[in-house]
């Protein structure tokens, strides 16, 4: 930094003489006082510069800005997003509950129906062993009604062995007409 910060060191000096202070201290005293007073002082090109700094700084602000405000549109669309993921999961998990109760709904009809295959079971083995009875009767009958065909076949054949013998024999009796 260059210093311009005026500062008359002489009449400093005068002032100092005047009051009793001798020549020689007076000027030291006046230049020490100049160095402290001048030392650290802006001069108009140091502000300048820090001017153009701050310039830089707020440019640079608003870039920040502009970004943070490009984030804050980002997560409010992922917030969008996350809360569209969220009504989905919700339906999701809706329709995971209807399946599970449908599950169960159909697990129980399962068991519904493995009774009814049991009970059906058992119809059929019943059924079956009526089944067997009645082909029993049924071949029993048909034997009884081919039993009772050969029996009429015989008393057909008897019937007509006898007939043609009667005929026969009184033929052979009185003789024919």
């Amino acid at each position: 930094m260059a210093n311009v910060l005026a500062f008359d060191t002489l009449a400093y000096a005068r002032r100092l003489k005047e009051a009793g202070v001798d020549n020689a201290q007076a000027e030291a005293h006046a230049e020490a006082v100049r160095d402290a007073v001048t030392e650290g002082v802006a001069t108009k090109a140091d502000i300048a510069g820090v001017e153009n700094e701050v310039v830089g700084v707020k440019t640079e602000v608003a870039g920040v800005k502009t970004e943070v405000a490009h984030l804050k549109t980002e997560v409010a669309g992922v917030k969008t997003e996350v809360a569209g993921v969220k009504t989905e999961v919700a339906h999701l998990k809706t329709e995971v509950a209807g399946v599970k109760s449908e599950v169960a709904h159909l697990k129980t009809e399962v068991v519904g129906v493995k009774a009814d295959v049991a009970d059906v079971r058992k119809d059929v083995s019943r059924l079956d062993g009526r089944l067997g009875r009645l082909e029993e009767k049924v071949e029993t009958r048909a034997a009884k009604a081919d039993l009772f065909k050969v029996a009429l076949g015989v008393v057909v054949a008897q019937t007509t062995l006898t007939v043609a013998l009667t005929v026969a024999l009184i033929e052979l009796i009185g003789g024919a007409p």
